[in-house]
């Protein structure tokens, strides 16, 4: 395992806004960021009438910035939704192709390629 040399962002407390996330995302972008690290809040999967675009739009914005998301699932996050994911062999499960989730109690070796 060979660790990427550059920079990673840590955020916390977006509940699914996604003006605050996409800001963000880009503000990482223009630093050379291409890893992010979420602590909890997110707003994954959160029930209501929006449900899913927040995270749709989320992941086209990773994917169109080269960018991959962890997050660490906090009480403002869908747990019963995260619980249905199968964690893969890095020790994340992936929620959508740029959104990868880390089980609650869980670990990673993952590294940022």
């Amino acid at each position: 395992m060979t660790a990427d040399p550059s920079p990673i962002a840590i955020y916390g407390d977006w509940h699914g806004h996604l003006g605050w996330a996409l800001g963000s995302l880009d503000s990482a972008a223009k630093a050379g960021v291409r890893t992010l690290i979420h602590v909890g809040d997110l707003g994954l999967d959160f029930p209501g009438r929006n449900r899913g675009r927040f995270e749709k739009r989320l992941n086209q914005t990773l994917v169109d910035l080269g960018q991959t998301l962890v997050v660490s699932v906090g009480n403002h996050d869908n747990h019963d939704s995260v619980a249905k994911l199968k964690v893969e062999d890095d020790g994340l499960a992936t929620f959508r192709s740029n959104i990868r989730i880390l089980p609650r109690g869980g670990r990673t070796g993952w590294v940022p390629v």
